[in-house]
């Protein structure tokens, strides 16, 4: 008999976590889908000229290493392996505001999109273009297809 009703309540449990995992799916993906049309509004208002960046310096080193303390929990909870590695500290003259948001996206994003071994690696390289020095910020993860994805690269 409690073989009876432990097959009975694993069918049960089973078909509640595939309602759970589902209705997460949902709202990730709304969340996406908001998130979204916020970033493009954005964008809107900065070509509109009705959203000003408040430009600062700062260093982004160390603000990309304070996103990275945020996905700690995520980290630890869910077995991602999420790593950042700089060439040195960038100090940066932008909207601070803005870089973080560029930057949660970007991981998000490689976070959403990873593959089985859950591996993101974000990388601060220097470079130069046209000789004037920039700083990039790139994520790597392993997909099916072994992509690569770099962000973005500006001036510092």
């Amino acid at each position: 008999k409690a073989v009876k009703e432990a097959e009975q309540y694993a069918a049960e449990d089973k078909k509640r976590k595939e309602e759970v995992d589902t209705r997460n799916s949902a709202d990730q993906m709304v969340y996406q889908a908001e998130k979204l049309v916020t970033d493009m509004l954005d964008i809107s208002k900065l070509r509109a000229g009705a959203k000003t960046p408040v430009m600062t310096q700062f260093d982004l080193t160390e603000t990309v290493r304070e996103v990275m303390l945020r996905y700690e929990k995520l980290t630890e909870h869910d077995g991602y392996d999420i790593k950042f590695e700089a060439d040195g500290d960038a100090f940066v003259y932008a909207d601070r505001t803005m870089m973080l948001q560029v930057v949660y996206n970007l991981i998000n994003n490689a976070v959403n999109y990873t593959g089985d071994d859950k591996k993101v690696a974000v990388r601060q390289t220097f470079g130069e273009h046209d000789g004037i020095r920039t700083v990039r910020i790139s994520v790597s993860l392993s997909t099916v297809r072994k992509t690569e994805y770099s962000i973005f690269s500006f001036l510092i």
